[in-house]
């Protein structure tokens, strides 16, 4: 119930303008007839959802179809130090066993971990695992942060360390393998 267009149109011009680097589309429409869902995922929609929905169908739904999208493109592990990291499983384990994170947490660590060595700001981190606008004003990520590193031990001990660079933001650094103890 788009102004002067209609939503398939809407969806058609996102899929052209965007093509291989458009996300997930997930349709929230008011319109619950079987003719609305079928025209929307024909027209290429990844999902559709009837308002309102819950949060945690919500969630879910998205979960799904992100779940969807990543499974082919899932780096390979990454074995380093004492971590091992399993892109396509989305764990990590430490010393072998699996590191007890919250989804979140596991969200920020794999995005870290896919890019090591590179500085990651808080509103880029705000805005890719969070989904929050980059102006958003939250000290969330500095506490996931800290979990991370006491969790996942992030010291020279397992081969990794995570640096917080003065007003600019994060660096998840990899270090030469220790010497072992003699």
């Amino acid at each position: 119930m788009v102004p002067d267009l209609l939503g398939s149109a809407v969806l058609q011009r996102a899929r052209q303008r965007l093509r291989e680097h458009c996300p997930p589309i997930i349709v929230l429409s008011g319109r619950d007839s079987e003719d609305d869902v079928v025209e929307m995922l024909q027209a290429g929609s990844d999902d559709y959802i009837v308002k309102p929905p819950t949060r945690a169908v919500l969630l879910a739904r998205i979960a799904t179809c992100l779940r969807r999208v990543n499974r082919g493109d899932a780096a390979p592990p990454l074995l380093h130090g004492r971590l091992r990291v399993e892109f396509a499983q989305r764990r990590i384990l430490l010393d072998g066993r699996v590191a007890d994170l919250s989804a979140r947490e596991t969200d920020l660590a794999l995005h870290l971990f896919n890019h090591p060595g590179r500085l990651h700001t808080r509103a880029h981190l705000a805005n890719a695992v969070w989904g929050l606008p980059p102006d958003a004003d939250t000290r969330t990520i500095d506490v996931h942060i800290s979990n991370l590193r006491r969790k996942l031990d992030l010291s020279p001990a397992t081969g990794w360390r995570l640096v917080s660079i003065y007003r600019q933001g994060y660096r998840l650094e990899r270090l030469p393998a220790a010497a072992p103890a003699t």
